[in-house]
């Protein structure tokens, strides 16, 4: 980050922090700094966040052209079982919306695992693009659709805008829960009739 503000360069980079707890009994200092001042459960991560956020203040303060400071936090963690289970059962039907109640760490931790499949920065943008009230995804050319509800009326949507060329998609991803069995072959028939492929993420 110094070193960005020093010559104006763009230098990114990846910090990894194991989410480990802070002995009290050897780390007292440390663990009654994140306990008290930082008000979150002591581990090491929340002190390597607080390092990160001082050094950005310090460089702020020293460097009055200094920019792109800020840093995006991403949490690995394991697939819910309930989900895997539900999924399981399906045994090939999609009748069901399993995951109705979306909220925006959801999507976010969807878009995120697809960045990484995709082999996509982390800090790319993507573009939203609306069908009525639906919301999708819009990136490298590739077409995100995560949220329930995409009906044949989107659908419909969709193909004018790949037909006009006012959306130019190689890759149209759908989030396999989201999605009834009418929904998913309604959207695949109607790609396959202009040659674009359709890949089912879960």
């Amino acid at each position: 980050m110094q070193l960005n503000a020093e010559d104006g360069g763009n230098r990114k980079f990846i910090l990894v922090q194991l989410d480990e707890k802070i002995d009290e009994k050897k780390s007292k200092i440390a663990y009654d700094f994140v306990k008290n001042e930082l008000k979150c459960e002591p581990t090491i991560y929340e002190i390597t966040k607080e390092r990160l956020l001082r050094a950005a203040k310090k460089i702020s303060h020293d460097y009055a052209n200094a920019s792109n400071l800020d840093f995006s936090e991403y949490e690995i963690v394991a697939k819910d079982e309930k989900e895997l289970e539900k999924l399981e059962k399906l045994e090939l039907s999609l009748s069901d919306n399993l995951f109705s109640d979306f909220d925006i760490n959801k999507i976010n931790e969807i878009l995120t695992s697809y960045k990484l499949a995709d082999g996509i920065a982390l800090d790319a943008a993507f573009k939203i693009i609306a069908f009525n009230e639906y919301k999708a995804y819009y990136l490298n050319k590739n077409l995100y659709l995560v949220y329930p509800n995409f009906n044949a009326e989107c659908t419909k949507l969709l193909m004018q805008n790949l037909q006009n060329k006012d959306l130019i998609c190689e890759r149209v991803i759908l989030y396999n829960a989201s999605f009834t069995s009418s929904e998913h072959k309604t959207l695949k028939d109607a790609l396959n009739q202009i040659g674009i492929k359709l890949q089912v993420r879960f």
